[in-house]
């Protein structure tokens, strides 16, 4: 059974399924109409760290022009130029949670809006975002976060971290939009 998230809280997902190896984070927001004239597209983003929650390389963003990280352990499924109106998720990342590096501790998922500041668009026309779990080798879905907040003048929200816990991982539900302008502002706040 899925876990319900609220902001700030975790779960351990080593206790929801103890065998589990590989996972698939889903991100989903609801299609937006054009907005002030242009399309709104937003890009899921993964970006892995260390202990310190420092980033130890600029090729450890894994976003839609680097699919893959070098240790194999995240995938980005591709990208989605304009959300989805079903329940399908709209990007997909996979963590092949053996293979992440030990010297990673956090893996941060976040959602920037492609060329925000020059669109003049934010997430306040962002509605139905959510993040889910799910164990990529069952589909069956392990916790799901709902993000409820009110993100207007954010033009990006780091959705949730992936953190190291003994010899497993716990998933925290974090919701904190920022004003950074892209992929590349969001990844920078942790050099």
């Amino acid at each position: 059974m899925a876990v319900n998230l609220k902001k700030g809280e975790k779960v351990n997902l080593s206790k929801c399924d103890k065998k589990l190896k590989r996972i698939l984070v889903g991100l989903r927001w609801r299609e937006i109409p054009s907005f002030k004239g242009q399309s709104v597209d937003c890009d899921a983003f993964a970006i892995l760290l260390d202990k310190d929650k420092k980033l130890m390389s600029g090729n450890d963003v894994v976003y839609h022009a680097n699919l893959e990280h070098s240790s194999k352990s995240v995938l980005h499924g591709g990208d989605n130029l304009k959300g989805s109106n079903t329940a399908s998720d709209c990007e997909q990342i996979f963590v092949e949670l053996s293979k992440i590096p030990q010297q990673v501790h956090f893996i941060v998922f976040a959602v920037s809006i492609y060329k925000a500041e020059e669109k003049k668009q934010d997430f306040g026309v962002v509605e139905g975002a959510r993040v889910q779990v799910l164990n990529a080798e069952s589909n069956e879905t392990l916790c799901i976060y709902d993000l409820t907040d009110s993100y207007s003048k954010m033009t990006s929200v780091i959705v949730a971290e992936l953190c190291r816990a003994g010899d497993g991982w716990c998933f925290h539900a974090v919701g904190q939009g920022t004003c950074d302008k892209g992929i590349g502002d969001v990844f920078r706040r942790y050099r």
